[in-house]
């Protein structure tokens, strides 16, 4: 079990595993739009959320890695990183590079590699002080609640909008925002309850964060409502599929998962593994149900 244990954390560490998030997130959108093929159109419209994600998330860890400040928060992944910094780095580009060929020569083109990059200076905007020091926000991440909204919407643009135009799909506007409103709504909880662990260190560098304004048992009674209005959303766009049902139950089975973590969170312990593991995992659940309900509705 503790090598089991090593391993998912390598695996989260390396970004791996959140990537693989974006994977399943994607696989539900257009699962959800009718697509029951789990090769062809579904395989390009995985992998390249797959290789954004990985690719900006790993810059942004690696690049920006302060050795000392990271060693004191986080010295397990600070560790891996200072292990293995070039070989991520390396695949990061190579992500970045073959995933922005595969967008310009999918059905999407142009408006896809738009899309595959639309991460890359969200994350410089959100993590480096673009703005001149007279301004008192400097970066997305210092505005309360900017860097939850920000990271959330930017997993559903890439996890609902850049596979629908990779693939060519074209459902009705309701179906697109109530999808894009499901997968930010289950963002917005993810890294609100990542927060959550960061209060003691975000409250001395001066970062407003929702858990820093509220408090830690206000903001799991807000994760807790937020889970809760994921699920709802994410029946509409069920509704509204032609695999009502099992879409249906795809979200619900998502809806207990994600209170499921939020509320093993609150205990406090492990927290560094439930985030990691449990809270980055939660696109690999959606991809076993989706492969499920394929199975289901074939």
């Amino acid at each position: 079990m503790e090598r089991l244990r090593r391993f998912l954390e390598s695996l989260a560490y390396a970004n791996v595993w959140l990537s693989l998030t974006a994977g399943g997130l994607s696989m539900a959108t257009l699962y959800f739009v009718g697509e029951r093929s789990l090769t062809g159109p579904l395989a390009v419209g995985v992998l390249l959320p797959v290789g954004s994600m990985y690719a900006v998330y790993t810059f942004d860890k690696v690049v920006q890695w302060d050795p000392v400040a990271d060693a004191a928060n986080d010295p397990a992944r600070s560790a891996f990183i200072a292990t293995f910094r070039p070989y991520l780095l390396g695949l990061a580009a190579l992500g970045a590079v073959l995933g922005g060929v595969f967008a310009f020569l999918s059905p999407g083109g142009a408006k896809a590699l738009a899309l595959f990059v639309v991460p890359f200076p969200i994350a410089i905007a959100y993590g480096t002080n673009v703005l001149p020091a007279r301004f008192r926000y400097r970066r997305l991440k210092d505005v309360t609640g900017g860097k939850s909204l920000t990271v959330a919407a930017t997993w559903a643009l890439t996890c609902v909008t850049l596979p629908l135009v990779a693939t060519g799909k074209s459902p009705s506007i309701t179906m697109h925002l109530a999808l894009f409103g499901w997968v930010l709504a289950r963002f917005f909880v993810n890294t609100v309850f990542f927060d959550v662990g960061d209060i003691v260190g975000d409250e001395a560098a001066g970062t407003r964060t929702i858990p820093v304004v509220l408090g830690a048992v206000r903001t799991f009674r807000l994760l807790e409502f937020s889970a809760v209005s994921a699920t709802l959303v994410g029946l509409g766009a069920a509704m509204l599929s032609p695999f009502r049902v099992p879409a249906a139950a795809c979200v619900i089975a998502n809806g207990a998962f994600d209170l499921w973590y939020v509320r093993a969170g609150k205990t406090g312990r492990d927290l560094g593994f439930v985030c990691d593991v449990y809270a980055d995992g939660l696109g690999l659940l959606t991809a076993a149900t989706v492969v499920v309900c394929v199975c289901f509705s074939s």
